[in-house]
């Protein structure tokens, strides 16, 4: 099955990565494919690709993380060309991507199905009650969401709660909920577990718990949990470590897994997936 749309999207302070996406637009036009070359700087308003596509990036995982929200739940596969410095998610080198660029575009590879999460701002409730609320604002994740203090520092409460039960209150800096592609991340660096990346659960990091031994634990993803935050000097929502949120006073953040997922391009064993990662936090 071949392509006829690519969305080349490159992180504008990599050396490189600007030209390297031109080079790949040529290969991509030379081959019947439109090609759309946008900086991940101007994702903001940017009609994503319509129906089956190919998005690349040039750039780390904060570009990849940026392209999985702006095509989230559409059929746009992502292959990632690593130019940034871990590369949990991607799946080229810059020497290979001109040799290879031509199997994706005529759909040379298997699907790399991750599931994404989504954060719902609850207007002035409590954690525990499950009655009707406002919606104030709403996200998707593909890492990870952190609630927690706002920039002053300083060591809040986290209340989690599921089915209208508080299930425990954290004195920390904050709560990570990390989807199974995100625990290798920021979860991953307070603590918390590694998941297989077809996990539907979630994994729920404390960071910085003060004065307790409960580091990080997995949760099923089936049922919503929700965080609300205690302290006199604001608290905030983080979804993908790239967008803040500030919450007002009685306001519980809802977690869920999304109806959409993101979907990767690869050509290699899934074992690879394993390996690389083995290798990075090895």
């Amino acid at each position: 099955m071949s392509l006829s749309r690519a969305l080349l999207v490159y992180q504008p302070l990599v050396d490189g990565a600007h030209a390297l996406a031109d080079q790949c637009a040529s290969i991509c036009s030379g081959q019947g494919v439109e090609p759309s070359v946008v900086s991940s700087w101007d994702l903001d308003g940017f009609a994503p690709c319509v129906g089956e596509a190919l998005a690349v990036t040039f750039g780390g995982d904060g570009t990849i993380l940026r392209v999985a929200r702006l095509v989230a739940g559409s059929d746009t596969r992502i292959v990632g060309v690593q130019m940034g410095r871990l590369g949990f998610l991607a799946e080229l080198q810059p020497a290979e991507v001109t040799a290879k660029l031509g199997g994706y575009l005529q759909g040379d590879y298997w699907l790399d199905v991750r599931r994404m999460l989504r954060a719902e701002i609850l207007q002035g409730t409590s954690a525990s009650d499950i009655g009707s609320q406002g919606r104030d604002a709403s996200f998707v994740a593909l890492n990870d969401i952190v609630v927690g203090h706002s920039p002053s520092l300083r060591t809040v409460t986290v209340e989690l709660a599921m089915g209208g039960s508080s299930l425990h209150r954290f004195r920390c800096d904050g709560v990570i909920v990390a989807t199974a592609t995100g625990s290798t991340a920021y979860s991953f660096a307070s603590g918390g577990p590694v998941l297989p990346p077809s996990s539907e659960d979630f994994v729920i990091t404390p960071i910085s718990p003060h004065l307790s031994t409960l580091r990080s634990f997995v949760m099923s993803g089936d049922v919503p949990i929700r965080l609300s935050v205690e302290s006199a000097n604001g608290a905030q929502l983080t979804v993908d470590g790239q967008i803040d949120e500030m919450l007002g006073e009685g306001d519980v953040v809802e977690a869920r897994l999304d109806s959409a997922n993101t979907l990767f391009a690869r050509q290699g064993p899934p074992a690879e997936l394993y390996r690389r990662v083995l290798a990075k936090l090895g």
